[in-house]
This record gives structure tokens, C-alpha cells and sequence, in this order.
């Protein structure tokens, strides 16, 4: 929460952390970014890894302390001698300097956002193992998994993934990408929340670039936050990579009491085509099938007996209603009395059931889904009251476009 941005305290509050406090730790970061190039020059020159362990820890260290972080750390940071990895919820990348200034510090893999970031990620973390790649980039995306199988490999510096893939407010867990899943290692889950007493921490990219979040946390008067490390954990084998990365996921909202969600983070900004076509077969299977969604299947009986997962069409394991908080804030009922957060939990279930199939089947869903498209009846769509005529249109010209409007649902076509 921000404070009051009215009396005079406000005022005097604003005088000194933008007129004093933000040229101060400007000054001290502008330095210390200055003695790391220095330390890190030396360190190749010798080619001495202490050198550079020496300096990765000097500049998280002074970040943290030129952002004023107050972090308390519950649990143990263990370095296993086997192969591992570290997984963490992601709010903004505050995460990283948070994660790797306790005991050893981390390499990790991050989108190339470019501008400032980018010139940090090269100055600070392209010499530690660390990975950047571009989402929209096919060929990036496919080497990622083998760059992070060398890194783990050579035992170098313990990798920190966030397999959300985005940020998210520090309210939610939304989905993990399975593919750190898919490694047959390791895996040290780690919960971060933050305290919003004098600011927010999430960094929402839609809003606001680095440059501004940057500003932002440096004119703050302190980060406070919890970080919460757990025993290692390792896939049953039993197990699919979407059911561990479930079970992770919710080992971490309970954690640090997030609300697990089942949502698509990717889904925010600009997604892939493939996935919200995906989307949007999971909402027709989700609306024919909402006569079912009155029975007991979603009021608790598909829990197991410990009451955290439940088994779906043997694709794979789910968590029960109760402990997912997907759309809490809309208490209404939709399509015959269906509550609407049980509708949008049990769509969100189907995407991750067609997410787990072969691609062959997946795009003969996508198909189908276009030919019964092509044979709603667009005349019964009121001529005024409706934006969604256009883009259905334009949909089905260039395969592009969300459409969202109800009436993409005619007599349950859609």
C-alpha cells in the first residue's frame, strides 16, 4: 500500500526521497557499478573464478543495500552436490538480487527485454552463465533448455529460473511452464513475499519499462520482504512434468499465502496464436459440457483424499477448487446459476489438458474449432450493443484476434 498522498507529511516525504534519497543512491549505484566493471576487468584479465564470484557478490550486495532491502530469510539455502535448480515465484527482478545476496548467488534465465535492462543483464550477469533469450524467437526458446542442461552440468553457479515466465502481482501464482520440469533433477522451490507498506514491487511491463520501475524502487524508502526456502523435491515417478510443476506451484502459494491460480501467464501480453486458439477450444469444451458443471465433480468429489489434487481425463493431476483463487473478486453465477469462478477454473483445467497433448492433437482441435467457426450465424448477432461483429470477421480472414464478446457463443458452437 502507498501512503496517503495527501497532508503535509506526504509533502515532506516526496521533498526527501526525490530531491535527496533517489541522487544519493543514484550516485552510490552509478559507483558501484563502476568498481564491479573494475573487479570483473581484473578478474578475466587473471581469468580467476574467486575474482568473479568476488565480484557478482559485491554489486548484489550493494544493490540490495542501495535499495534499502529488508530481507528475512526462513529455511535453509542449501548447494546440493547433486544437480539442481531453483525455482521461485516472480514479481519483479528485484527477485534475483533478493535470492542471490543470501549465501551463494545464482545465475539465471531471463527475457531480453533491451534498453537498460539489457545493458545490466550484460554487465552484471552474462559473464555468470546466465541465459537471455527472445520469447517471439523460435530457435531461442529451443536453446534454452540445453544451455540450462550444459550450465547445470559443469556445476557452476546454482541457476534460478521463475518458471511463470512473467511477472505477477505477489497476490497470484499463475501457471509454470513445464520445461524445467522436464529436466529430471532437483528442484529447490523458494517463496517470496513482499510487505506493501511504503510501495509495490510488481513490475507491470505494459505500464511501465525498466527505466521507470528502476526510478520507481529508487525513490522508495525501503523493500521489505520474506523469503521462504524448502527442502529440495524431486518428480515421482509416477509423475508428469505438468504435475510437478503444479505440486511446486502449490508448495509455493502456500507458502507465502498466494492465491493459486490456474491462468496462463503468457496470456497477459501478446500471446502466441497457438495458445489462444488453445484457449478458446478449452471454452467451448468448458461451455457444452456446462450442464456437468452443476454436479459434484467441482464441488470437492474429484479431490483426492488428502484433499490437494484431483485426477482429469488421466492427463494429468489438477488442483481441486478450494485451493485454487483464480477469480475471487467476481462472486456471480453465469450460464444457468454456474458460479462464475468454477466456470473460469474448469476452463482453465481444460487448457492445461490440451497444453499437455501431442501437437498433432492439439491442432486437430484447432481445426475443428475454425470449421465450426465458419458456420456460426453471424445474422442472429444484434446490430448495435455488439463491438465483437468486426473482429470475427477479421478472425476468420487472418486467423488473428480474441474474440471475447458472448455472442462468440452462439447455441454453443463456439
Amino acid at each position: 500500500m502507498e501512503m496517503d498522498s495527501s497532508g503535509v507529511f506526504y509533502f515532506f516525504s516526496f521533498i526527501i526521497r526525490y530531491f535527496i534519497l533517489f541522487p544519493i543512491r543514484l550516485i552510490l549505484l552509478t559507483l558501484a557499478l563502476l568498481v564491479y566493471a573494475i573487479l570483473i576487468s581484473g578478474a578475466l584479465i587473471y581469468n580467476s573464478e574467486n575474482k568473479m564470484d568476488f565480484a557478482y557478490v559485491f554489486i548484489i550486495k550493494a544493490v540490495n543495500f542501495i535499495l534499502g532491502t529488508r530481507i528475512t530469510h526462513h529455511g535453509e539455502k542449501k548447494k546440493l552436490r547433486s544437480h539442481h535448480i531453483f525455482i521461485s515465484n516472480h514479481t519483479s527482478f528485484l527477485d534475483f538480487f533478493l535470492l542471490s545476496s543470501y549465501k551463494f548467488p545464482h545465475a539465471c534465465v531471463s527475457e531480453n527485454h533491451g534498453g537498460l535492462f539489457y545493458f545490466f543483464f550484460q554487465l552484471i550477469l552474462s559473464r555468470n552463465g546466465s541465459i537471455a533469450f527472445k520469447r517471439c524467437e523460435k530457435l531461442d526458446r529451443s536453446l534454452v533448455k540445453s544451455r540450462m542442461i550444459e550450465h547445470i552440468s559443469k556445476k557452476k553457479l546454482p541457476m534460478l529460473v521463475f518458471p511463470e515466465g512473467t511477472c505477477v502481482n505477489n497476490e497470484y501464482t499463475v501457471m509454470f511452464q513445464k520445461g524445467v520440469f522436464e529436466l529430471d533433477i532437483d528442484v529447490c522451490p523458494v517463496a517470496i513475499k513482499y510487505k506493501r507498506r511504503l510501495l509495490d514491487p510488481y513490475w507491470n511491463r505494459r505500464a511501465h519499462g525498466f527505466t521507470f520501475h528502476l526510478f520507481y524502487l529508487l525513490t522508495r524508502w525501503y523493500i521489505e520482504a520474506d523469503v521462504y526456502w524448502m527442502p529440495p523435491t524431486k518428480r515421482q515417478p509416477d509423475e508428469t512434468p505438468v504435475e510437478f510443476a503444479n505440486r511446486a506451484k502449490l508448495l509455493i502459494s502456500e507458502k507465502a499465502g498466494l492465491r493459486n491460480s490456474l491462468w496462463n501467464g503468457y496470456l497477459k501480453s501478446s500471446p502466441a496464436i497457438k495458445d489462444r486458439d488453445l484457449l478458446k477450444v478449452a471454452f467451448r469444451m468448458t461451455y457444452l459440457n456446462r450442464e456437468n458443471l452443476k454436479g459434484n465433480c467441482l464441488q470437492g468429489s474429484r479431490s483426492s483424499e488428502d484433499g490437494e489434487s484431483c485426477s482429469s481425463l488421466g492427463h494429468g493431476k489438477f488442483y481441486s477448487d478450494n485451493q485454487i483463487d483464480q477469480t475471487s473478486y467476481l462472486d456471480i453465477n453465469i450460464y444457468g446459476n454456474i458460479p462464475y469462478k468454477t466456470f473460469i477454473n474448469e476452463m482453465n483445467k481444460e487448457y492445461h489438458l490440451l497444453k499437455c497433448m501431442p501437437y498433432n492433437e492439439q491442432h486437430v482441435l484447432i481445426l475443428d474449432l475454425l470449421n465450426k467457426s465458419s458456420s456460426i450465424n453471424f445474422s442472429h448477432m444484434p446490430k448495435k450493443g455488439c463491438s465483437c461483429r468486426k473482429k470475427a470477421f477479421r478472425y476468420l480472414k487472418k486467423k488473428h484476434g480474441f474474440r471475447n464478446c458472448r455472442m462468440d457463443m452462439l447455441n454453443g458452437k463456439l
